[in-house]
Formats: structure tokens, C-alpha cells, sequence
């Protein structure tokens, strides 16, 4: 049996995602120092629970039901830098939370807006890559 960890990535709206990499080094810091004591966060895994949108382009609409599923979706991530921890996972899968999605939104749509669709993909990715992860979300979120 190996150790998972749930790995939660969350912020508010207007927190930029800079933030994430001091966040993470102190994260894996931390994790360091529990194993150090013997505490039990020697994790073989960490699943991550990610937000995307998948965007219904409007020229996608008089296609054949056939053709569509064919079509990869524009994607929109709710947290950028989990694209980048996106490239890293072993297994990943995902599921529509349409119908789980608040209701109170606001605003104003017009009838040939892309309607997007709110996912959850989650991603299993090994620790031993978190080092890594670190590095390329550097990368991204400084470009």
C-alpha cells in the first residue's frame, strides 16, 4: 500500500498565481520536516483536484454528434499552474459538474456566446515529481 496525500490548490479570484511557488516550496518544506519526525507524510502519490472549463465553440454547433467527439475542446483552467501539474500526472481523468455548478451566476450572455461546460479533472502524480513541478510552475507563472 502506498501513502496518497490530497493536494489542495486554492485562492481567491484576484490572487495572482505567482503566489503558488513560494507556496509550494514552503509546502514541500514542510513535508520535508513532518518525515523528518517520522510523521506520516512520506507520500508515494498526491492527487490533485483541478477546475477547468471546456469551451463549446459556436461553430461547433452544427457539426454531426459523430464529428464532435473527435473535437478536442478549448480549456480553460480555473488555476493556470495546474495545467503545468496537468503535464505531470501518471493518470488523470475528468467529469462535468454542469449540473453541480452555482446557480447564482450574473451577467449578461448573448444567444452566439461559448457556452463552457465546469469540469474536475483529477490527477494523480507522483511525489517523487513535486520538485519538478515546482521548477516548471516557476517557469510558467514568470513568463
Amino acid at each position: 500500500m502506498k501513502p496518497v496525500g490530497l493536494f489542495i490548490n486554492e485562492r481567491f479570484v484576484n490572487i495572482p498565481p505567482q503566489i503558488t511557488v513560494p507556496l509550494f516550496k514552503s509546502l514541500k518544506s514542510e513535508i520535508k520536516r513532518a518525515k523528518e519526525k517520522r510523521m506520516a507524510y512520506d507520500f508515494s502519490y498526491i492527487i490533485l483536484i483541478s477546475k477547468l472549463y471546456k469551451m463549446e465553440l459556436n461553430n461547433d454547433k452544427n457539426k454531426s454528434k459523430k464529428s464532435k467527439k473527435s473535437d478536442t475542446s478549448e480549456i480553460i483552467w480555473s488555476n493556470p499552474e495546474e495545467e503545468v501539474i496537468d503535464q505531470e500526472a501518471e493518470v488523470k481523468f475528468e467529469f462535468s459538474v454542469r449540473n453541480e455548478a452555482d446557480s447564482g451566476l450574473v451577467g449578461e450572455w448573448n444567444e452566439n456566446d461559448d457556452e463552457m461546460t465546469p469540469m474536475r479533472r483529477i490527477l494523480v502524480i507522483p511525489f517523487s515529481k513535486f520538485d519538478s513541478i515546482i521548477e516548471k510552475v516557476e517557469e510558467a507563472v514568470s513568463a
